[in-house]
């Protein structure tokens, strides 16, 4: 074999190596695993000489020792895998470039991507454990993807494509993150200024609402059916919605009145996500009860439920943008004391 398909299959293997290192990532020795095999891949990528590809042999026994120990940890057994056993046998007569050899190897020179190995595992430490644990399955499935698509690289071009996508990605990422540590930032804030006390004088006005508009749509429904000779409760569906919709508004000043009493300063918060998952309930109720009773019909349910449908996720909104405000605040007050 040659110098450079012996540093090829060197260079792979310490690649195959990384990747399946993923699954010991919860281990404390796992980013001195990752900076291993980094290191070793720059020494590959560098060394020219058989004597220098030798000199290697000390850091790849450095990196066996560290991924037992990694595997040791993550999953409580002894381990003592041997991760490099290669036989490599260098051509008597590479230097002779009389006749050059056939070759199944590409003629393109395998790409050098020690160095955005290197940037890759820097920005890996720089989010890991910062985002909580979704982003951190979101953060190893962008690196193992990320040094899969460098690999695949066989030249310049597609080098230069892998590299732009992995740094948009982690950008996204880090800016998702930054978004999720400021609203979690800003939460006490809000808290403190939306105690569940505040809730009581808007329910007031959700009480007095719901009282008019079930009383409302009654009166109506009793007097034109009436009127029409009908018996009192056979009623048009959206009179039966608007009547629902009332009776669904007492209930939820019922409900609100009880949270405003609770001690919990977050009971705002909880309340306004609670209402944004009861919407998607909400709508598959109304549709099932609008198809078991025809009186009520599809509009007289999708009706009676618009204060859970509609009303969950305007509530939900108005706590997102009040959540923002926040964050916007904050952000201004820590430009202005730079």
């Amino acid at each position: 074999m040659t110098i450079d398909a012996i540093k090829s299959e060197i260079a792979k293997r310490l690649r195959e190596v990384r990747s399946d290192s993923l699954e010991f990532a919860d281990s404390e020795h796992f980013s001195d695993l990752r900076r291993l095999t980094a290191d070793a891949l720059g020494d590959v990528s560098a060394a020219m000489t058989v004597e220098e590809l030798e000199e290697i042999d000390g850091l790849l026994v450095k990196i066996e020792k560290c991924w037992n120990l990694c595997k040791e940890e993550t999953l409580g057994e002894g381990s003592d895998d041997v991760l490099f056993d290669f036989d490599f046998e260098l051509d008597d007569d590479e230097s002779q470039d009389d006749e050059p050899e056939k070759s199944d190897e590409p003629s393109e020179p395998r790409q050098d991507i020690s160095s955005d190995v290197k940037k890759l595992e820097s920005l890996f430490d720089k989010l890991d454990g910062t985002g909580g644990k979704f982003n951190d399955l979101r953060l190893r499935s962008l690196f193992k993807r990320s040094v899969s698509e460098l690999e695949r690289a066989n030249d310049r071009p597609s080098l230069s494509i892998a590299r732009n996508r992995y740094i948009r990605r982690f950008e996204k990422l880090d800016s998702s993150i930054r978004r999720r540590n400021d609203n979690i930032a800003a939460k006490p804030d809000f808290d403190a200024k939306h105690p569940p006390v505040s809730l009581r004088l808007p329910n007031v006005a959700r009480l007095v609402f719901g009282t008019v508009v079930f009383v409302t749509a009654a009166v109506y429904g009793i007097i034109t059916a009436t009127s029409n000779q009908n018996s009192f409760y056979l009623w048009d569906e959206w009179v039966y919605g608007v009547a629902g919709a009332g009776l669904v508004y007492l209930v939820l000043g019922l409900v609100y009145q009880l949270v405003s009493c609770v001690k919990s300063t977050a009971a705002v918060r909880r309340m306004s996500f609670f209402r944004l998952l009861l919407s998607p309930l909400a709508l598959a109720g109304a549709i099932a009860l609008g198809s078991f009773l025809p009186q009520l019909g599809l509009l007289g349910s999708l009706i009676a439920a618009s204060p859970l449908m509609l009303g969950g996720i305007g509530v939900y909104i108005a706590y997102r943008l009040k959540l923002k405000m926040i964050v916007k605040r904050k952000h201004r007050k820590v430009k202005k004391t730079k």
